[in-house]
């Protein structure tokens, strides 16, 4: 599974979207990443970038008590679309 998912993200070129993106991401984040809290999507996102910060860390997004907050981010970002 792990070399399928290198094989993707290796043959992926991303082009850039007219829209906006909206970025869930969590509080903190590692010091490679830092310097942009857009994460890169503001290079392709021609209508630019709404970051939400949720709690909690990547690897423990989808677990409680953090998926709460993921969830709150959701159902508030869909009830304004």
């Amino acid at each position: 599974l792990e070399a399928a998912h290198e094989a993707a993200i290796a043959a992926y070129t991303p082009q850039p979207y007219s829209g906006r993106v909206t970025l869930l991401r969590v509080r903190t984040m590692s010091l490679f990443r830092a310097h942009d809290p857009a994460m890169g999507w503001g290079r392709f996102a021609q209508g630019g970038v709404d970051v939400r910060l949720v709690p909690g860390a990547h690897y423990n997004i989808l677990e409680q008590p953090h998926l709460a907050g993921l969830a709150e981010e959701l159902r508030d970002f869909l009830s304004l679309v």
